[in-house]
């Protein structure tokens, strides 16, 4: 409460000095990374670091709008314009069933669905007439057909806001090397606020990939895991 009324009076350093207290205490949440974001943005000169924040809310609660809107906002300022690598149709179709609910939500409509299926496996056992126990038949293995996808969507959205595989450029400029070694070649230059994939990390030096497809290293000081 005390972050929030510094914010709305315009302190935006006070406010996320006590959210950063928030954060260093243990205390992690969607609309924790939501309103940091906001404070660095509002701050000006933390592009990356209010990117960051924005990104990692969005991993927490996929369907957080608020954050959506603010991250494209902010992306609208990084100075790199990279061309992303069209996606299959039935992914993108399937992330977007996986982020309607939660992990808890999905796990929840699991257990249910299984315990319907189970239910309606007694009506096969003890159903009066032979129409009524295919009819319970037929509707236990639906149900836990749906329990069992209600199950993998959990499973997957948990391995996602688990994942550790993207992250934020954070230094103004990064020269991406083809070799993990300051002495490597110089491929290409990112901007802060940048968001790459990781594919390996030696040492001090992390792999990466960008959304069109091109790879390379740079130091792991220079990006912060999402």
């Amino acid at each position: 409460e005390a972050a929030a009324n510094a914010y709305s009076e315009g302190e935006w350093q006070q406010a996320l000095d006590l959210y950063q207290a928030l954060e260093a205490e243990g205390f992690q949440s969607a609309e924790l990374d939501y309103n940091m974001a906001n404070c660095y943005y509002k701050l000006g000169g933390s592009l990356g670091a209010s990117i960051l924040h924005y990104e990692r809310a969005l991993k927490q609660n996929p369907r957080f709008e608020d954050a959506a809107f603010n991250l494209a906002l902010a992306q609208q300022q990084t100075l790199d314009r990279i061309d992303q690598i069209p996606e299959f149709v039935l992914v993108k179709v399937l992330r977007n069933i996986r982020q309607f609910f939660s992990v808890d939500a999905w796990a929840r409509a699991s257990l249910v669905l299984f315990a319907l299926g189970l239910v309606c496996l007694l009506g096969l056992r003890y159903g009066r007439t032979l129409r009524l126990r295919k009819t319970a038949f037929v509707l236990s293995v639906i149900l836990v057909l749906f329990a069992i996808f209600a199950g993998c969507f959990g499973f997957g959205a948990k391995q996602a806001a688990l994942r550790d595989d993207q992250a934020v450029v954070m230094a103004t400029v990064s020269s991406v090397k083809s070799s993990p070694s300051t002495s490597g070649n110089n491929l290409f230059v990112l901007h802060e606020g940048t968001k790459v994939g990781v594919l390996e990390t030696l040492g001090k030096w992390m792999r990466i990939e960008l959304a069109d497809g091109r790879q390379g290293w740079i130091q792991t000081q220079e990006a912060e895991i999402i």
